[in-house]
């Protein structure tokens, strides 16, 4: 019974990561909208988050790539699924091309915002934030963070005026995305969110109740469980791969640029030095941290927002067409400052290494 109970809330834990990435990469897009009731959604796309997510993690967990850079290159390998599955960075969201801008057989606008901002931080970055916020309100008597949560995150989860600005900034144009991709539909829109938010909720409620042991570190797989998802990963890329907008393969030099680019990524993330862990420190030393309250007032904040597009269609469109060049420049941004990091840290510990 115990054993049985134990796999329950394991599984429960793996779904619950899963739903962030899901609600943040396809109901902040409206990519999705009502996934809950879809067939696709359920045995397709949301498997296919919860399989990259689980995988990544796992690659961050096994060799202590905790920092902000390793997440985010991880996360670029996450999003570049959108190359061989969906070929919408190659072929566009329409699939006959970009409707913006194709170099070397990408469509770069699409390109660029799936694969260096869009997967990077919604997919992958931001339910492992989210989900370390719920880590430190599930343990409101623990002071050392470092068994639960990667203790470099900290700061990443400290609130900046940088990062509140992000945040206001992609719960406004996600609204706007959800509202856009339903249609203007405010039943259609104000379900896929609200719904989504309560099944986010009602599990980390099922989590609590049943005296989950929060922690970043539970996400690790053991030799089953990591033949489970890599065998699902394979299979997803050779069948949807196959099968999935098979008319929008590109040519041959495409391919090559693609496999190109992944070992470029694998070499950054090579370069990026693992994080020393701050073990010990005290969550006090950090100032004003991100909690569930603000959590459930950013979903809130998305969830009326969303309505609110719904009732105006000039506003929606015009934010989401704005929204294609603010995602366009964040995800150079991200990309640059990613790589000046990187080499900036590298020169650091070669200036300071002993001769």
């Amino acid at each position: 019974m115990y054993e049985e109970s134990a796999t329950i809330n394991k599984l429960a834990l793996y779904f619950f990561i899963g739903l962030f990435s899901m609600f943040y990469a396809e109901i902040f897009s409206g990519a999705s909208v009502l996934w809950f009731i879809d067939p696709w959604s359920l045995l397709v796309t949301f498997p296919l988050y919860l399989s990259h997510t689980l995988f990544f993690l796992n690659i961050a967990l096994r060799f202590k790539r905790f920092s902000f850079s390793s997440l985010y290159l991880l996360g670029i390998l996450f999003g570049l699924y959108e190359t061989w599955i969906t070929k919408v960075a190659w072929s566009g969201y329409l699939g006959t091309g970009s409707e913006y801008i194709t170099l070397g057989g990408f469509a770069i606008i699409e390109f660029l915002i799936v694969s260096f901002f869009w997967h990077p931080i919604m997919s992958f970055i931001a339910p492992i934030l989210t989900f370390e916020i719920l880590c430190i309100h599930a343990h409101p008597n623990e002071r050392e963070l470092s068994t639960f949560i990667f203790p470099s995150h900290l700061t990443l989860l400290k609130k900046s005026t940088s990062s509140k600005i992000l945040i206001y900034l992609i719960i406004l144009t996600s609204s706007g995305l959800l509202a856009f991709n339903s249609g203007l539909n405010i039943i259609i829109a104000g379900a896929t969110g609200g719904g989504t938010i309560v099944i986010i909720l009602a599990t980390y409620q099922f989590l609590k109740k049943k005296n989950t042991n929060f922690s970043i570190y539970n996400y690790r797989l053991s030799k089953r469980g990591s033949s489970i998802v890599i065998g699902h990963l394979i299979f997803l890329y050779l069948f949807l791969g196959l099968t999935l907008r098979p008319n929008a393969w590109p040519e041959m030099i495409t391919i090559i640029l693609t496999i190109l680019i992944y070992f470029g990524i694998i070499f950054l993330l090579y370069l990026d030095l693992p994080l020393e862990s701050r073990v010990g420190e005290d969550i006090s030393s950090e100032g004003s941290i991100f909690s569930y309250n603000d959590i459930i007032r950013a979903y809130l904040g998305f969830l009326c927002l969303t309505i609110i597009f719904c009732l105006s269609s000039a506003i929606a469109f015009i934010f989401v067409f704005l929204t294609l060049f603010l995602y366009t420049f964040l995800a150079i941004i991200f990309l640059i400052l990613t790589i000046v990091r990187i080499f900036k840290k590298r020169r650091y510990v070669l200036l300071n290494s002993p001769k």
